[in-house]
């Protein structure tokens, strides 16, 4: 994308700890110069947007294309220029001139991000190009190739996946010509609810902090949850107890990674409730999923769900190897009723479930689960 014409000023600057950084950001006469070399395979050429960078070679799909930094700088609107060296191209050097908010991506907090090449690459519905492993102390990523891509095809990035408001660069039409084209490219915000979930293991991070801190479920105001998009992004990392992990096989599961003998205790945890309504983005590893609520969640009446965190992935079994006992509204245990094994699957019924009435609920519903 071109930039845009403003006011120069003198932006603070955030670098990372990268060792072998191959970027360089100085100032020269107040202007904010950034000196960067392009990496095998990649090329920068004109486009009807502007410039664009462009396959020299082919990609195989999921191959890495490259790793670049990037920096951040505190909000503001300045312009800059980047110098970029190509060796695919006899060394050749290309002075562009930026913008910070065209070319960058505001993350929140009053910072934006950055990208000294990669911010030359256009937005399509249907990119080419996924940017994934963030690595936020060196400040850096890895572009991975969604599809094949052959040498002279230009390398694209959806926008949708890392801005959650770009409304400040907004593309009122967009001409990428996929036949999935959104038409408006505004931000990850202002997206269907259906085209969020088809996102949903491509957005970044930040993206999704941004969605809770924005549309995150309100415990204090129970009411207002089922007026409104209501979301909870809940990261599992470490969540497990000793003796079970989450596993990915087609789908989540609960296993036992030590042998229980009947009638001991597997583990307790406490449950949250939640509106009917509710979105509940879990990830697991390095995967974020989209919670089916309806087969994950146990309806409990008066238009509330109760979530149960990592044990949301035990599987319901007509002969279960588990039963729950409920030492609380939202507190109970998960008790052996037969030998587990390393590797077994953990499977409980739909069965144990107490009444509750809704004020005991509303009580018991912290926000635990808004990370």
């Amino acid at each position: 994308m071109e930039a845009k014409q403003s006011e120069t000023k003198t932006p603070k600057v955030f670098r990372g700890n990268n060792k072998s950084s191959i970027i360089q950001v100085i100032m020269n006469s107040n202007m904010l110069e950034v000196h960067t070399t392009l990496p095998e395979g990649v090329t920068v050429s004109e486009t009807k947007y502007g410039n664009g960078l462009f396959a020299t070679k082919k990609f195989p799909k999921d191959s890495v294309m490259f790793e670049p930094e990037y920096f951040e700088v505190e909000e503001q609107d300045f312009d800059y220029v980047v110098f970029i060296k190509d060796p695919n191209n006899g060394n050749k050097t290309y002075r562009i001139e930026c913008n910070s908010i065209v070319n960058g991506v505001y993350i929140g907090n009053n910072i934006r991000q950055i990208f000294p090449f990669t911010g030359l690459t256009n937005h399509s519905c249907e990119a080419n190009c996924w940017p994934i492993s963030e690595d936020k102390e060196k400040k850096t990523f890895v572009g991975v190739a969604t599809r094949d891509i052959n040498a002279g095809e230009e390398i694209t990035m959806d926008y949708f996946n890392f801005d959650w408001d770009c409304s400040d660069r907004l593309i009122e039409n967009c001409q990428c010509n996929s036949s999935f084209c959104l038409g408006r490219v505004d931000g990850f915000k202002y997206l269907p609810i259906e085209e969020k979930k088809k996102r949903i293991n491509l957005v970044a991070d930040d993206i999704l902090i941004e969605w809770v801190n924005e549309c995150g479920w309100n415990p204090e105001n129970p009411a207002d949850n089922l007026t409104r998009e209501c979301v909870i992004y809940d990261v599992l990392q470490n969540f497990c107890p000793p003796g079970i992990e989450i596993i990915e096989n087609n789908d989540f599961n609960l296993v036992a990674t030590k042998f229980f003998p009947k009638n001991t205790l597997v583990l307790s945890n406490k449950s949250v409730f939640v509106p009917e309504n509710i979105i509940i983005i879990v990830r697991v590893g390095a995967t974020n999923k989209w919670l089916d609520t309806n087969d994950l969640c146990v309806k409990r009446g008066n238009s509330l769900l109760e979530y149960f965190g990592f044990d949301s992935f035990m599987e319901r079994s007509n002969d279960p190897n588990v039963k729950i006992v409920y030492r609380s509204d939202n507190s109970y245990e998960k008790i052996s009723i037969k030998d587990i094994y390393p590797g077994e699957k953990l499977t409980c019924s739909n069965e144990g479930f107490p009444p509750l009435e809704i004020a005991e609920v509303l009580t018991h519903s912290k926000s635990e689960y808004n990370k």
